[in-house]
């Protein structure tokens, strides 16, 4: 017996209309509305998958970017040096050497006062905690900490500065927004800013980063974060 399912639409100023249905298309509706659902689960997921790796090509390729302004600069720099020694004009092989001497070259390079590089000072005063360098797809740096007042019976006004300790002991300051680093607390701040690497340098060049505060024309803080502990 061929059984089949009857559909009634009722309205109040009309008559009854009637449809038959064969169980036939009824589970076939059931079944397109299974793939229509699964579909679209796997296109928010592929999505959501592809999105995240084109943001990941992104930062890489930022990333390469910036190695590859710093190694044209090199490059460059290389390239000069090779057409003087090439041209042999005493007068541009001068300005190249400046006054180096046999004797200038046998000198030792002056070494590193690690005592002075790596020092730090604190007075129980403030701290800094949730260190976190972020490179942005601009070629900046975002920086954010929080600094925390230590004795909340009183509000603490100051500044913060911030400078890179590079792997072959070079300090380079760093020009971030002085309106980002004043703070006047009595509990804590959070500190968001943003600043540019040296030219020709990256991040695997560096060390550390320096954070010192200020207070009264008085250190109350100098502290190093190394660079592979707050990298995200």
């Amino acid at each position: 017996m061929n059984e089949k399912y009857s559909v009634l639409f009722m309205r109040d100023d009309t008559k009854v209309h009637r449809f038959r249905i064969s169980p036939m298309w009824l589970k076939l509706l059931i079944w397109m509305q299974l793939v229509l659902v699964i579909s679209t689960s796997l296109g928010v997921y592929a999505g959501y998958t592809y999105w995240d790796q084109n943001a990941a090509l992104r930062n890489e390729r930022a990333d390469l970017q910036r190695e590859l302004r710093a190694t044209q600069v090199q490059l460059e720099r290389l390239e000069n040096i090779e057409q003087i020694l090439q041209s042999n004009d005493p007068e541009e092989l001068q300005s190249l050497f400046g006054t180096m001497s046999i004797e200038d070259s046998s000198k030792e390079k002056p070494t590193v006062d690690l005592s002075s590089l790596l020092a730090t000072e604190d007075v129980q005063l403030v701290s800094v905690e949730n260190v976190m360098l972020k490179p942005a797809e601009d070629g900046t740096i975002r920086l954010s900490f929080d600094i925390n007042n230590l004795d909340t019976a009183k509000t603490i006004d100051g500044i913060t500065t911030l400078s890179i300790v590079g792997r072959d002991g070079q300090v380079f300051s760093i020009n971030a927004d002085s309106k980002d680093l004043k703070f006047t607390i009595s509990r804590f701040k959070k500190v968001v800013t943003s600043f540019s690497l040296p030219e020709t340098t990256t991040l695997k060049d560096l060390y550390a980063l320096r954070i010192a505060i200020n207070t009264d024309n008085k250190t109350v803080l100098k502290d190093l974060f190394p660079i592979e502990s707050i990298l995200q």
